[in-house]
């Protein structure tokens, strides 16, 4: 619950976790956020061994090296680095230029390949399938048109678990092919700290993206893996901050509790999993009951648990979120980044759903802090919503129908 609303769009941002609080809190207590941690003094020595304490606590849950892991101000700028800065870096060393991104991608990478496209560089789109699941055969092709085009790969680029449908990608399968070509494999890991524990290794990426309000950590934080040894190029200039390769004093409080809730959803992983999953069955089975007609896009595809795209035939994606914006539930379009303007869902577009699914289809994400009684209750206004809204629509075409 956030205030008085049943809050089911964690997908967006989800609630701050009490560890990450506490560790931010206790940062601002002992005034280690006022120092410089770049300045030779003690008081910035001590915030430097701040930062680097929790730059080895993240490198140790996601299989890494302390020094691979870069702090950053979020997933957006995370994931436009690590494309741009591996795709501008293999070109430089390798005379590299082809670039691969999913057609599911979030609009990070997206519109940072569109910019690499600008540059000059030859851009290519993995296709996904109906279900929202982008195979390594589609990788494949889409390398096979790179090289038609001429055009070596440098970097290939699939998120590890879907924002708006909640699928999850073959990353390491993936990874496989991209190294048979001889590309760098980017994941934007956003989505994921909660789907499976996380292991760059494992998953076989040399580029990985976080943001630490996606998994109970602070808004205004990120981290961006980066294997050492790699070729990687900043996008940022002024400071020899975290490697040279993103310059900027740190935001240490959000440091601080990024590292905290990173632990905390490793630790309680297993069980958020579990908790989520019954509550998305709870919601679903209440609403297959009362709402007619209603589909999961992307069903039959493994998924992020409490992370589910509805089909609401009969009704308006944009006029039932108003309608349960009124009633006290919070739930969206699609990505954060284009709910705000009601941009129709370009995953849903490719993935080959008719124009009409596109524009009937919500997104309802559940968190670690959801209730059982919040679902039940979130259950009865959304299909009140839906009832309300179909019958207006019923009332609206007869109305139409019997006009002289």
């Amino acid at each position: 619950m956030v205030g008085e609303v049943i809050y089911l769009d964690n997908a967006a941002s989800m609630p701050m976790c009490e560890q990450a609080r506490s560790a931010m809190l206790e940062v601002i207590a002992r005034g280690l956020d006022a120092a410089n941690p770049s300045s030779p003094h003690r008081p910035g020595q001590s915030v430097r061994r701040l930062i680097d304490e929790s730059r080895e606590t993240a490198a140790e849950l996601l299989g890494a090296s302390p020094g691979e892991i870069l702090f950053t101000s979020g997933g957006t700028e995370s994931a436009n680095l690590g494309l741009i800065g591996a795709a501008r870096a293999m070109r430089r060393e390798q005379g590299r230029h082809g670039v691969v991104v999913s057609s599911i991608e979030h609009h990070a990478v997206l519109e940072a390949a569109a910019h690499l496209e600008e540059e000059g560089f030859a851009v290519e789109r993995a296709a996904c399938d109906g279900r929202g699941v982008v195979t390594p055969d589609a990788v494949a092709y889409a390398l096979d048109r790179l090289a038609a085009r001429g055009a070596r790969p440098a970097v290939v680029a699939v998120m590890l678990a879907n924002n708006e449908v909640g699928t999850l990608q073959p990353v390491a399968q993936i990874a496989e092919v991209a190294r048979r070509a001889g590309a760098l494999m980017l994941t934007d890991a956003v989505q994921g700290p909660f789907c499976e524990a996380l292991d760059v290794r494992r998953l076989g990426c040399q580029v990985m993206a976080l943001s630490a309000h996606k998994f109970g950590g602070p808004k205004g934080a990120g981290l961006l893996y980066v294997e050492r040894g790699v070729p990687f190029d900043p996008i940022l200039f002024g400071g020899g901050q975290e490697r040279m390769l993103r310059p900027g004093t740190e935001n240490v409080a959000g440091i601080a509790g990024m590292a905290a809730a990173l632990s905390w959803a490793r630790e309680s992983r297993e069980a958020i999993e579990a908790h989520k999953r019954a509550l998305e069955e709870r919601l679903l089975s209440r609403l297959f009951r009362e709402v007619a007609g209603l589909e999961v896009n992307g069903a039959g595809a493994p998924r992020v648990p409490g992370l589910v795209s509805l089909y609401v035939p009969g009704v308006e994606a944009e006029t039932l979120l108003v309608e349960l914006d009124m009633n006290g539930v919070a739930c969206s379009y699609g990505a954060a980044c284009t709910a705000g303007s009601l941009v129709p869902s370009h995953v849903l577009r490719a993935m080959g759903l008719p124009e009409g699914r596109v524009r009937s289809s919500i997104r309802v994400s559940i968190g670690p802090f959801n209730t059982p009684d919040e679902i039940n209750e979130a259950s009865e206004r959304i299909a009140g919503a839906v009832r309300r809204l179909r019958e207006a629509g019923d009332r609206a075409a007869a109305a139409g129908v019997n006009k002289p």
